[in-house]
């Protein structure tokens, strides 16, 4: 989405909530929407003032209580996206997947709950869990079928199943899921973040295979696509793959260079609608989650604390192939 597509959605949607009357549907709706938004452009504290204006609603019993899966999810997200507080962001997600019964009859729940249990898979996964993590992937996936089809956040499914089966070193089945995901951000309409973060990931591959040199080419790449695009946030994904696969090569003035080139990106991105002090808290976990990813199998702790428990994929397509 462009700077102006965004600005005019954000006005439409701050528009829609000035003229609804707060505590109906229209309401609930348009305040979703915001809190969506706001994670979407990296307002991450303005994403979760939002939500908790909106469950304070819920729990006068004044708005329809299954808006409060949104706004739980959404807080959820925000929360893990900044890495201000893991824990928190998991009780709020599990809080939300309790809304599961609603999601037969109503499409927004099963949206809502795909989201959450996605994000319960990556908290999963920064913390070493790899079972877990494809546990949540897969219970995502269920209701992800449930909703209309989104190309996009299909490619993101499957690109996000194939981040806990590289962890535990299943390659052939880890490439499987990354093909998938390549073909469905090839086929959508916006073939910005998807496309790029699929990249990211065949480049993640390669260097946990051991091509740290070739897995620097690739990300070069996603980096030149990224500025092509106007992504943001991809660059600064981009930059931070760099730099780990920079430090890992021993190629240390240049991962301090690119750790220099992080900063302009982050003044027009992060540290633009966040303080520096939320966002700190979680470089230690960033650091830690990446230098996992690109771990190879003959490091030692590569696999993380479960990746041994991980010998095969559960999900319905390799189920069957089995």
């Amino acid at each position: 989405m462009g700077l102006r597509q965004s600005r005019a959605r954000g006005d439409a949607i701050a528009a829609a909530v000035s003229h609804a009357v707060p505590g109906t549907d229209e309401w609930g709706r348009a305040m979703i929407a915001k809190c969506a938004y706001e994670v979407n452009i990296s307002r991450y504290a303005a994403a979760v003032r939002t939500s908790r204006q909106l469950r304070e609603w819920v729990e006068r019993g004044a708005v329809d209580p299954r808006f409060e899966c949104g706004a739980l999810t959404h807080e959820g997200t925000a929360l893990f996206t900044s890495f201000q507080d893991l824990a928190e962001a998991e009780r709020l997600l599990r809080r939300a997947v309790t809304f599961a019964p609603a999601a037969d009859t109503d499409v927004r729940v099963a949206r809502w709950l795909a989201t959450a249990f996605h994000y319960l898979g990556r908290i999963a996964e920064a913390r070493g869990r790899d079972v877990d993590c494809l546990h949540h992937y897969l219970r995502g996936q269920e209701y992800q079928q449930l909703c209309p089809e989104e190309i996009e956040a299909n490619a993101f499914l499957q690109l996000r199943l194939s981040e806990p089966l590289a962890n535990a070193h299943l390659f052939e089945l880890a490439y499987d899921h990354l093909r998938r995901a390549e073909k469905l951000a090839t086929t959508g309409a916006n073939r910005g973040s998807a496309a790029v973060q699929v990249e990211l990931g065949h480049a993640t591959l390669t260097a946990k295979q051991g091509g740290l040199a070739e897995a620097e080419r690739q990300g070069l790449a996603s980096l030149r696509h990224c500025r092509t695009i106007r992504f943001r946030r991809g660059e600064l994904l981009c930059l931070g793959f760099l730099f780990t696969i920079r430090f890992k090569r021993r190629h240390y003035v240049r991962a301090a260079w690119t750790l220099v080139r992080i900063m302009p990106t982050l003044l027009t991105g992060e540290l633009r609608h966040n303080s520096l002090f939320k966002l700190r808290s979680g470089i230690p976990v960033l650091f830690r989650l990446a230098f996992r990813r690109l771990s190879g199998a003959d490091e030692s702790g590569g696999g993380g604390p479960d990746a041994t428990a991980l010998t095969g994929c559960p999900c319905p397509a390799h189920s069957v192939s089995r």
